[in-house]
Parts: structure tokens; C-alpha cells; sequence
């Protein structure tokens, strides 16, 4: 196969001039950008449309399965270009939003969102380590959805309640899953494979204390019988840099100093991001398997004084003229996108 194919309404296209694929934790859908300058004999030959279906391969790799969003076509007098922009499917959950459809008590994460989904022709699939979480039942009331709420955004607040996230696959589907454990997927080590890196550490995120307080409901439900609770736990600040927070539902002491845990931990691992290039879209250059987000990579660069297991969070897949194909991975400690099961003891969940 061609190294790098678009296959839309049935058609595929190559000769890519420039390509861009982003794909990230931190938004649901992937994206992609492909640009090509057909001789101007062969420009019609370029029939895409937005809205139309599409698959995107590198080599036997799907990459993206989703929708043109985009197409531009320019000229001069010698030049044509056709510029084209698309997403995964689930882009479709991020950009419609919910009618006011009522969801029955009882149902799980994952009931909730293949309902949700399958009008979009969105299948829903569940790793193994979500899968508990997933299938645990809301059981507060029958909820009648907000008219107008995006249904990514919804989906997402459920996830966050059982401790889970959602990611886009290869093969658009939408995915249940948990920060990535295990066996790294590769290497990146100064003088062997990496061509440019870069490190950002922020105090802004840190704190010297993390300290939450919630209201632990005694039996009788008085607002006399209530009682406060709350924790703290030492953060990585070098100066007096207090942090509150009031806990999101009913929490003892035992709750409240877990959620202080859980946000220093969060604080500490946005508070650092690496960004590596190299050569090629796969993990060995030009072989083994495509880098993914949601993996861990352990990084060796004594020059950046970065050494250990990092999380690939946002990955770049780009060609170019100039450069040929390279990666990009933004990289951060596991511990930023730590999961807490947060779901409100009484609430409309």
C-alpha cells in the first residue's frame, strides 16, 4: 500500500504533500490535515466534498476513521492546491448535543453511552482495565438530559464520576479506558533517536499544601447533627503556597484527604511536559507498531535531565517536503491525568 492514503467515498488519494495527524488525551476526536498540489490537468480528478465518510492508512496502519470537515482549493496561474481537514467519528458526539432525552436510573457507563452514540453510527468498546467501572449502574433517579449539552461533554462527566476516560480508535470507535499501565511502547534516548526535544516545568501548577474539606452528613440529616471534615497533604511547592478545595459531595476525613492526595498528584504531573521529535511515524523509525497516546515511553535525555517512564498524552504524525515523516509526543508524568472516581453520593447520579 501506499505510504500515506486517504480513502473517501470509496476512492483512495496519495500524493500527499504535506500531512498532519493529531492525536491526544485531551481532546476526543482525532485530526487531520493533508495538503496536495495535483497538476492542474488532474485537478478534477480530486473529487472530495465535506461530510463525506473517510478512512485514513499509513501503510497497513488505520490511523483515523471519520469525516472530511474541510476542503479548500486555491490557484494561481502555475499552481493548484487542495487543502483538507477531517476528524474521528466521535467529533460528531463532540460537535451535536443532547435533545432533553431521559435516561433511566440503573444504567451503566457504558449502556448510557452506546445509546447515546449509536445514532452517530459510533460503536462504543471498553478496555479490560475500564471494565468494571464501566459497567457499574447509576442508581440515584431517572435524569432528564440538559437540551443543548454537547454529548461529548456529558459523556465525559459520567467517565469522571467512575474514574475512567474516553479516547477515539483507529477505527472510530468511541473508547472506555484508564491511563495507560505496563510495558512501555518505546524508547526515546538523546544521540540515538531523538532529532529535537524541549522541556516545560511550571511552578504554577504547584502547591505547598492541598487541603479539601467536605460535609460528612450525620444520620438524622439535621444541619445541626452535620458535621465538617477535611484533610490536607504536602505538596511540592518551595514557598508558602496553600491550596483549598471543597470536596464535590459528602466526604470524611479518610475521602477528603484522598481527593487532597489525588489533586497534588494531578498538580505535580501538569506541571511537566516534554516534547520530543523524531524520525518516521512508528516506535522503531520506520518499523514496529505507530506511536500512540495513552502509552507510557520511557525517556533518556541527560540534556533535558529527564529519565524514567513518561505518558504519551499528544502525538503529531506529520510529513513534509523538508523533513519527511517525524512524531512528535508530548509527554507527561502518568500522575497528570491520575483517575478518581468522584460520583455524588445522592446527586442525580
Amino acid at each position: 500500500m501506499t505510504e500515506l492514503v486517504l480513502i473517501a467515498d470509496g476512492r483512495e488519494y496519495t500524493g500527499w504533500k504535506t500531512a498532519s495527524v493529531f492525536r491526544s488525551l485531551q481532546q476526543g476526536p482525532h485530526a487531520f490535515e493533508l495538503e496536495i498540489s495535483p497538476e492542474q490537468r488532474d485537478a478534477n480528478l480530486f473529487n472530495i466534498t465535506d461530510g463525506m465518510a473517510c478512512e485514513l492508512w499509513f501503510k497497513d496502519d488505520l490511523i483515523s476513521t471519520g469525516a472530511i470537515d474541510d476542503v479548500l482549493r486555491s490557484y494561481t496561474s502555475d499552481r493548484h492546491q487542495i487543502s483538507i481537514k477531517g476528524r474521528s467519528k466521535v467529533a460528531d458526539l463532540v460537535d451535536c448535543s443532547t435533545n432533553g432525552q431521559q435516561i433511566v436510573r440503573g444504567q451503566s457507563l457504558q449502556a448510557i453511552a452506546r445509546s447515546l452514540a449509536a445514532p452517530f453510527g459510533v460503536s462504543v468498546a471498553v478496555d479490560k482495565a475500564a471494565a468494571s467501572a464501566a459497567a457499574q449502574a447509576f442508581e440515584a433517579v431517572d435524569v432528564t438530559l440538559d437540551p443543548g449539552q454537547p454529548i461529548w461533554q456529558l459523556l465525559e462527566e459520567l467517565a469522571r464520576l467512575r474514574g475512567v476516560m474516553l479516547t477515539s480508535a483507529p477505527n472510530g470507535d468511541l473508547v472506555i479506558t484508564r491511563t495507560a499501565t505496563g510495558v512501555p511502547q518505546g524508547s526515546l534516548v538523546y544521540g540515538d533517536n531523538i532529532l529535537s526535544a524541549e522541556l516545560r516545568t511550571s511552578h504554577r501548577e504547584l502547591f505547598s499544601e492541598y487541603s479539601v474539606c467536605g460535609m460528612q452528613a450525620a444520620w438524622s440529616g439535621s444541619a445541626e447533627d452535620n458535621s465538617q471534615s477535611a484533610a490536607s497533604v504536602k505538596g511540592r511547592a518551595i514557598r508558602h503556597r496553600p491550596f483549598f478545595l471543597q470536596a464535590e459531595d459528602q466526604a470524611d476525613a479518610a475521602a477528603c484527604k484522598a481527593r487532597a492526595a489525588h489533586q497534588a498528584r494531578v498538580s505535580y504531573g501538569r506541571s511537566r511536559a516534554a516534547q520530543v521529535t523524531v524520525s518516521g511515524w512508528r516506535v522503531d523509525g520506520f518499523i514496529g507498531p505507530v506511536w500512540q497516546p495513552n502509552a507510557l515511553v520511557t525517556v533518556d535525555d541527560a540534556r533535558l535531565q529527564v529519565s524514567g517512564d513518561l505518558l504519551a498524552v499528544d502525538i503529531v504524525s506529520s510529513l513534509t517536503r523538508d523533513t519527511g515523516h517525524t512524531t512528535t509526543l508530548t509527554l507527561m508524568p502518568a500522575e497528570a491525568f491520575d483517575l478518581l472516581a468522584t460520583e455524588k453520593k445522592g446527586a442525580a447520579w
